[in-house]
């Protein structure tokens, strides 16, 4: 059974929403066995039953974007938006600088790999890059050295080819 988005006529095609939120039942499929078992039981003779799920989540192109900049940007508050994240989870304290930029550009590197957009939160209103002093001058040259390119525009660190 096909229970389409819209009213059903010849010229109305059904139409799965991909949007958020969107809840409409596209299909009804009966997954598992066709008849009503429980654990510990052998299988019985009830009719089929169909069931309906309706899943929720996030489409398929959510955002899951690095962003890099200076502490105090990262931690201000309204810095980091829904299906943002820093690194600094991700970067503790190993107790001198040095030791600190040891596991910096690994943790970076490590999501280089995906190749997706890093956002730069050290920006002035015009998307030009501010405070290039210390860890975030260090990133940024990785960045850089690695081919990526960055828009002021967008405040996005880009591979190249994107």
């Amino acid at each position: 059974m096909l229970l389409g988005a819209g009213t059903a006529s010849a010229t109305t095609p059904i139409v799965a929403e991909t949007r958020v939120g969107a809840s409409t039942v596209a299909t009804v499929v009966v997954v598992g066995p066709h008849e009503c078992i429980t654990a510990g039981q052998r299988w019985g003779h009830a009719p089929p039953r169909a069931e309906t799920v309706v899943a929720a989540g996030v489409a398929a192109n959510s955002v899951d974007r690095v962003v890099i900049g200076k502490v105090a940007d990262l931690e201000a508050p309204g810095a980091i938006s829904s299906g943002e994240r820093t690194l600094l989870s991700r970067l503790p304290d190993q107790g001198s600088p040095r030791l600190n930029w040891k596991q910096n550009p690994g943790v970076l590197r490590s999501e280089m790999r995906s190749r997706q957009p890093i956002r730069d939160a050290s920006v002035d209103s015009a998307g030009k890059l501010r405070d290039n002093t210390g860890f975030l001058r260090a990133e940024r040259y990785l960045l850089q050295d690695r081919g990526w390119t960055y828009d002021p525009k967008t405040t996005l660190w880009s591979p190249g080819g994107q």
